[in-house]
């Protein structure tokens, strides 16, 4: 039996807690034995997690000193194998457990990256930047959510392959529960009108506002779902507001299960400014809904130009709304591009093909 570690930085629904989720909900547990501990106490996943590894399940003692001495007391007491982290701050908190082994390394260190923070250099973020180029190196394993992550680990700070891999991030669609079978009815949508949905965060690096102001300018009939929670909400509403948009766009607040949104979906947009590789557009490609989005790496690795979906240009608002508004009469074009979406997503991003891989990984590690 193997033990396995979890250390995350939270517990809210978010991209990597979401797949850690599923892994620990899906691991053969024959052969290994999860451990789960997270920094951050409290979140709208901590019910789930505690169901599932029980007695292993541990929470912060929102002390620094504090979590590092509680790691490597589970680490040493519980003969941990391998530990897994999403984040620089559980990747520091692991490096300065593994400094309390004075050089002896009892577990095998496996960083799960789900950004490359290096793309747009800035005075502002270089701090966070160091951290992480320091994070990659310290890291005996750096497994990247996107091809693109991986190239640029490889290519441009020259980490060596064999301490970097590529596994893309998926999570297990099946478990997706129906939640509202009845939401035309709930939100007094008339028939017939197309349906637009954005699932995510409600942040500044997610370009909501900019999606706000585009569907301003959209003249065909439409709704539009925006299902999540963030900082730009009151912004958003503001806008929703003062652009008379009241009625069309809803902010719907956060929902734990989204099948339900993309069962009556007929577009999906996802206008971010910079993605790791996006689980709400592999949820949409999987629901054979079509993906509008913007024209960067994470983007581009999921969907290519009308055959997935539609690509524009990085905040170009005259692009992007034609876009919207080509998918929104054209019907047929909706269904081609739907088709397309789910065969690739069904092919490349299935959650029993990333949990077969990780399985691979966890048994190579373990070899070493």
């Amino acid at each position: 039996m193997v033990n396995i570690l979890f250390l995350l930085n939270e517990l809210d629904d978010i991209s990597h807690t979401r797949m850690t989720l599923d892994i620990v909900s899906s691991l053969d547990k024959r052969k290994y034995n999860p451990y789960v501990y997270s920094l951050k106490r409290k979140g709208s996943l901590e019910k789930e997690f505690k169901s599932l590894v029980k007695e292993h399940f541990y929470i912060s003692s929102e002390n620094v000193i504090g979590d590092v001495l509680s790691i490597k007391n589970i680490i040493s007491k519980s003969e941990i194998s391998i530990v897994q982290t999403p984040a620089l701050r559980s990747d520091f908190t692991i490096f300065a457990v593994r400094l309390l082994y004075f050089g002896r390394r009892p577990f095998f260190h496996i960083a799960v990256r789900f950004n490359y923070l290096f793309k747009n250099i800035s005075l502002y973020h270089i701090a966070k930047k160091i951290l992480y180029l320091i994070s990659i190196r310290i890291a005996d394993l750096n497994v990247c959510v996107g091809k693109h992550i991986r190239n640029r680990l490889i290519e441009n700070l020259k980490i060596p392959s064999k301490k970097v891999c590529f596994i893309p991030n998926v999570i297990s669609f099946g478990s997706e529960k129906l939640v509202e079978d009845n939401l035309g009815k709930n939100f007094n949508l008339k028939r017939d009108i197309p349906i637009i949905l954005y699932t995510g965060s409600l942040i500044e690096r997610k370009n909501t506002v900019f999606l706000v102001k585009c569907l301003a300018l959209v003249k065909r009939p439409y709704y539009c779902f925006l299902v999540g929670e963030g900082p730009e909400r009151k912004k958003i509403a503001g806008l929703i507001d003062q652009l008379n948009l009241k009625g069309k766009i809803i902010l719907t607040g956060y929902f734990r299960h989204i099948s339900s949104f993309l069962k009556i979906a007929d577009i999906f947009v996802m206008p971010s400014k910079d993605e790791g590789l996006s689980l709400s557009v592999i949820e949409a490609m999987h629901a054979g809904v079509p993906s509008i989005v913007s024209d960067i790496e994470g983007n581009r690795e999921l969907i290519g130009n009308l055959k997935e979906g539609l690509v524009f240009p990085l905040q170009d608002s005259k692009k992007f709304t034609s876009e919207i508004s080509l998918l929104l009469e054209n019907q047929e074009l909706r269904r081609k591009l739907g088709e397309n979406a789910i065969r690739k997503a069904r092919k490349l991003y299935n959650f029993k093909k990333m949990l077969n891989e990780y399985d691979d990984l966890y048994q190579n590690v373990l070899k070493e």
